[in-house]
């Protein structure tokens, strides 16, 4: 059986988390417009995400409760399914903004 890869790439989750760090701190030193909208961007961003996997959520559950009882997935199957539809809008927002922020250059 083929192995499904991780939703959200932990390398794209550190270098996320460090970039932004690093621009946070150098707003501290020297604020700027580009580092202000950055900065708006991190906090604006995270509740969006989160409503788009609950909405994810609930779209994947009504559509496992649709399905004729022959085809329901086992008990583990489901909490799998589930979980992958609620992590894949902050996965993608995750992938997007790695790429970004690789292209922007430090400081």
């Amino acid at each position: 059986m083929r192995r499904k890869r991780l939703t959200v790439n932990p390398f794209d989750a550190a270098a996320v988390a460090s970039m932004r760090l690093a621009s946070l701190g150098l707003m501290a030193v020297d604020p700027s417009r580009e580092r202000a909208e950055e900065a708006r961007r991190m906090i604006v961003e995270k509740p969006v995400a989160a409503l788009e996997g609950v909405i994810a959520w609930q779209r994947a559950l009504f559509g496992m409760m649709l399905a004729p009882p022959w085809l329901w997935p086992t008990p583990v199957g489901a909490v799998h399914r589930l979980a992958r539809a609620a992590a894949t809008p902050a996965a993608r927002r995750v992938r997007a903004n790695a790429r970004r922020l690789r292209k922007k250059p430090p400081g």
